[in-house]
């Protein structure tokens, strides 16, 4: 039973909109992938030349879909390197570029991964275009790091960022560590992105160094930056930042922690459970219940107190994660009296994944729960934890005003697979819903074959 709970494994699920800390470009669009794998075979000459053209259009959005279409053809669109690398300076706003129907170009572009209908501009489309066609572009972006315009570096640092082959990058790297020193923030934010993504462990130090940098957003991408590159001896620049005057710099400076699975970081995040803002502390929460640490379970049965919902919530998950049994009785008591009716469903899912007898009595006056997803829940914490004593109640919940909740007593029943249930389970193949009389029917084999 997989809880409905925010995670990230990989890829970070908790709802905080980090996006906001990432370069314009990545937000919301995926990667685009490098080289010529999503361009149409052999394009002529010509159609390249005239897309180069469109690049001097006096309409925005037919420059940002000339220069769209231009990396969809990868390598094949070396011949309009410079003209694209002049477009990374053209911020115009495009509030949508469909991915339209004419053309080869066209055809091919529905068929990518990438989201089309989307505000964009020009210099993104440019961008994502150099770094499609890879290393053929590294040097006029290297020297377009340079450029007097802030916006053509922070574009130029992102293209290279967004490259997939990270071995055309190399020669890259030491350009965009000298742009970490740039006195624009948004181009030191960008260079700091680039770097993250290359997952070097020699570009550790000099990424770390931007913790301290003036500007928030610096520092904060930094902090994501750190996380990504899974090096263990960040934690103790990360552990220094946890007192960052700035919450979003402190949120993902804990979020990296937990990617860390930083043992050493247990007792400073613990304190962060504490911090004036909500979000910090919800991931503080989620990063103890990924290091799962033991050290971290008073300060997480302390946070099932918090005032926000969504943080109670997560420590409820948090000491599910943990399976431990001194937990029982404070999850109980927020079964049974929390007033959000998500902090309760996630205590009734950390009760069955502790696994503890004792915890059946509480469990079972949560199926009379005024919610039915948390009926729901509870009836499966009374299967996984198959005890006998579960089972009159459960046989009650075969008469629970919603199907899915009489389904699941019906499946716990089964789990528990006690012939004092056969009756209960004969009268529930009646019952009006096709999904109970199946697992009604189920749960009765289960008993008679035992």
């Amino acid at each position: 039973m997989v809880p409905p709970v925010a995670r990230r494994t990989g890829t970070w699920l908790l709802t905080l909109r980090l996006a906001a800390a990432l370069p314009p470009i990545l937000d919301p669009h995926p990667r685009a992938a490098a080289g010529p794998a999503v361009a149409p075979a052999q394009p002529t000459p010509r159609v390249v030349l005239s897309l180069a053209d469109g690049l001097k259009s006096a309409k925005a959005d037919e420059r940002a879909s000339a220069a769209r279409e231009l990396g969809l053809r990868g390598t094949d669109a070396v011949s309009a390197i410079p003209s694209l690398v002049g477009l990374l300076g053209d911020e115009a706003l495009v509030s949508s570029l469909p991915c339209g129907d004419d053309g080869d170009g066209w055809k091919r572009c529905g068929e990518s991964s990438e989201i089309f209908d989307c505000a964009t501009s020009p210099a993104r489309e440019a961008s994502r275009a150099l770094a499609r066609i890879g290393l053929a572009a590294m040097k006029p972006l290297v020297d377009a790091l340079t450029d007097v315009s802030a916006t053509v570096r922070r574009y130029a640092a992102i293209a290279i960022g967004l490259a997939d082959d990270k071995a055309v990058v190399r020669p890259a790297l030491v350009s965009l560590q000298t742009t970490l020193r740039d006195t624009d923030w948004q181009v030191r934010r960008s260079a700091v992105w680039a770097l993250g993504e290359v997952h070097d462990a020699s570009l550790l130090t000099p990424i770390s160094a931007r913790l301290k940098d003036d500007n928030a957003s610096v520092r904060r991408m930094a902090a994501h930056g750190l996380g990504e590159m899974e090096d263990r001896r960040a934690v103790s620049a990360l552990v220094d930042t946890l007192g960052d005057p700035e919450w979003t710099v402190r949120r993902e400076v804990v979020h990296a922690l937990g990617e860390l699975h930083a043992t050493e970081a247990v007792d400073a995040l613990v304190k962060r459970l504490d911090d004036e803002h909500a979000e910090v502390r919800y991931v503080a929460v989620w990063a103890l219940g990924e290091i799962k640490d033991q050290r971290a379970t008073p300060g997480l049965r302390h946070a099932l107190d918090d005032r926000e919902a969504n943080v109670r919530r997560q420590a409820a998950w948090a000491l599910g994660e943990m399976h431990d049994a001194s937990s029982v009785d404070a999850l109980l008591n927020t079964l049974t009296h929390d007033a959000a009716p998500t902090v309760r469903h996630m205590a009734a899912w950390a009760l069955g994944e502790l696994h503890e007898e004792r915890s059946v009595r509480g469990l079972a006056a949560g199926l009379k729960d005024s919610d039915r997803d948390v009926r729901d829940m509870t009836a499966w914490a009374l299967g996984e934890l198959e005890s006998a004593d579960g089972l009159e109640p459960l046989m009650g919940a075969l008469h629970d005003p919603e199907w899915r909740v009489r389904a699941k007593a019906a499946w716990a029943i089964g789990q528990i697979a006690d012939h004092r249930s056969a009756d209960a389970l004969t009268a529930s193949l009646k019952d009006e819903r096709p999904e109970v009389r199946q697992m009604a029917a189920w749960a009765l084999a289960q008993v008679t074959e035992r």
